[in-house]
C-alpha cells in the first residue's frame, strides 16, 4: 500500500522558502527580534545521525516522490525550551553528489504513525526541491522530526537545523563549536571581500575572526551557510588576517555551500564576513568534518595474511541489514604427513556497527562432496572479531575453546585485500560529510 500525504495542508503547515535546489544555499535561520535596547539573537540546534541501512521503511511520505519504493526513515523527539516560530533546515542535502544524504523532513506533534502519516503532523516541505520548513511550537512539548531518504537510497550522514526563539532539547543534538556562531561589530573594521567572499561590485565587509582551531582528522570539510538573511561568508586562514592584506595566508572558505581541505596540527583562523547595513549583524554556520570510516559492501572481497600462504578469508557484507558473512579457509592445527589433506574451513554470520564485527564461529562437518546426504551438521564454537581500519587493511582477532574445555587457539591475524580493485568503491561509499559537531 502506498502510503503519500495529501497534498491539502494541515491547520498548522509549512510554506517553503526555498528556490530550486541548485540554486538555493542552505539557510538556517537566525530569527532576530529587534527591542528599543539591543537585539537578541535567537539560537540554533542540530539533530544529527546516521543512516545505515538498518532504518524502518515506508512509502515515499512526500507525494509524488520515488513511486512506491519504500525509503528508510529515521525519527528524532525533541522539545524546544521556548515557544514561537520555528525553522527546520537540511544541512547537508548539498552534498549529495559527493556522499552527502538529502532528505524530506517533516514535523509532528507527540508522535508518529507510519501507517497513518498525516495524523499529527505540523509541518513538512512542500516539494523535493525545498530545504526549509516552518512550525509553532510551544515549549515543553513532545515533537518528532521524522527525516526520509529521497531517491535513490544511500547511506551517510543526515542532520537538520532547528532555529527559533529557544533550544532544542533531544538524544540527536549535537554539540556545535562555539566559533561557528556570533555577531560582527556593527561599526567594527571592514575588509575587502576576498577568496570566497569576492564580488566585484561588493563592499568591504564586516568580520569576526575565531582562532586558533585545529582539527583532528586531516581531509575535507564542509562548511554552509546558517545564517538568516543569507550571506554569511567564511575565509580560513593559517594566521591572523591583516585587514590590510586579506589574502594572505587564505587557504579557503565558503559563501553558501563550500568545501576546503584541513590538517590535523596546524592552526586555523575562521574570518566570518557578513554586510551589515540591514541591521542584522549575526552570522551561523556549520562545519561538519569529512566522514569516519564505516563498514560497506564495498569491502566485500577476499583478504590474507601474506605471511600464512594458501589461507585465507572471504567477505560478504550485506549493508542494509548491516549483517556481514565470513569465510575462514585455513588447515588444522596438527596436519596430516605427507600429501594428505589437513583442510579447515569455519564461518561467521551476524551484525557490524561502525568498523567492527563480533562474530561466533560455525563449525560445519558430516556431509559429502556434492552429494545431498548425509545431511550435513553444525555447531557454534569459538569468536572471531572482525575489524578494519580502512578499505584496505583489518585484522582478525579469534578465540577458540577446546571441547574438552579450557582455552585452545587464539591470537590476531593482520589482512589485507588479495587485489585493490574495490578499493575505490569502498571509499567512494564512506565519502561525504560526517556529523557535524566536535572537530
Amino acid at each position: 500500500m502506498t502510503i503519500t500525504l495529501d497534498l491539502e495542508r494541515p491547520k498548522t503547515f509549512a510554506t517553503s522558502r526555498g528556490a530550486a535546489r541548485l540554486l538555493l544555499a542552505p539557510v538556517l535561520v537566525l530569527i532576530c527580534l529587534l527591542f528599543a535596547s539591543a537585539p537578541i539573537w535567537a539560537t540554533g540546534s542540530v539533530l544529527s545521525g546516521v543512516f545505515d541501512g538498518s532504518e524502518p521503511v515506508v512509502n515515499p511520505l512526500l507525494a509524488g516522490g520515488c513511486g512506491e519504493t519504500p525509503l528508510g526513515y529515521v525519527e528524532a523527539t525533541f522539545k524546544v525550551t521556548k515557544s514561537g516560530t520555528y525553522t527546520f533546515l537540511d544541512l547537508l542535502g548539498a552534498w549529495g553528489s559527493v556522499g552527502g544524504l538529502d532528505i524530506w523532513e517533516f514535523v509532528y506533534e507527540d508522535s508518529f504513525d507510519s501507517a497513518a502519516p498525516t495524523r499529527n503532523l505540523l509541518a513538512f516541505q512542500e516539494n523535493e526541491y525545498s530545504y526549509t520548513l516552518e512550525a509553532e511550537l510551544a515549549a515543553d512539548t513532545k515533537y518528532v522530526l521524522v527525516a526520509q531518504q529521497t531517491c535513490p537510497f544511500a547511506e551517510g550522514t543526515w542532520a537538520v537545523a532547528i532555529t527559533g526563539p529557544g533550544t532544542a532539547i533531544s538524544d540527536h543534538v549535537v554539540a556545535l563549536p562555539s566559533f561557528t556562531s556570533g555577531a560582527v561589530v556593527k561599526n567594527g573594521q571592514r575588509i575587502a571581500r576576498v577568496g570566497a567572499c569576492y564580488d566585484l561590485l561588493g563592499d568591504p565587509l564586516l568580520y569576526h575572526q575565531s582562532g586558533p582551531i585545529r582539527v583532528s582528522r586531516n581531509g575535507t570539510y564542509y562548511l554552509s551557510d546558517a545564517s538568516h538573511p543569507g550571506g554569511t561568508c567564511v575565509n580560513v586562514y593559517t594566521s591572523p588576517i591583516d585587514p590590510n592584506r586579506p589574502s594572505i595566508n587564505l587557504v579557503g572558505g565558503a559563501w553558501g555551500w563550500g568545501t576546503i581541505e584541513l590538517k590535523a596540527g596546524q592552526d586555523y583562523y575562521f574570518v566570518a564576513q557578513r554586510d551589515c547595513y540591514s541591521g542584522n549583524c549575526e552570522f551561523f554556520y556549520v562545519l561538519a568534518p569529512p566522514a569516519p570510516f564505516r563498514i560497506n559492501h564495498g569491502l566485500a572481497d577476499s583478504w590474507y595474511n601474506p605471511e600464512t600462504p594458501g589461507q585465507g578469508f572471504f567477505l560478504d557484507v550485506f549493508e542494509q541489514r548491516n549483517e556481514v558473512f565470513l569465510g575462514w579457509f585455513t588447515y588444522l592445527t596438527d596436519p596430516p604427513a605427507g600429501d594428505e589433506f589437513g583442510h579447515l574451513w569455519m564461518t561467521a554470520f551476524g551484525p557490524f556497527a561502525g568498523t567492527a564485527a563480533d562474530l561466533a564461529i560455525e563449525w560445519t562437518g558430516g556431509g559429502a562432496f556434492d552429494a545431498a546426504q548425509p545431511q550435513p551438521y553444525q555447531y557454534v564454537q569459538g569468536n572471531i572479531l572482525l575489524e578494519f581500519n580502512d578499505c584496505s587493511s583489518g585484522q582478525i582477532t579469534y578465540s577458540i575453546p577446546l571441547d574438552i574445555g579450557g582455552p585452545g587457539p587464539s591470537g590476531v591475524i593482520p589482512i589485507q585485500r588479495n587485489v585493490n580493485d574495490a578499493v575505490a568503491l569502498c571509499e567512494s561509499l564512506y565519502s561525504g560529510p560526517g556529523m557535524p559537531g566536535p572537530l
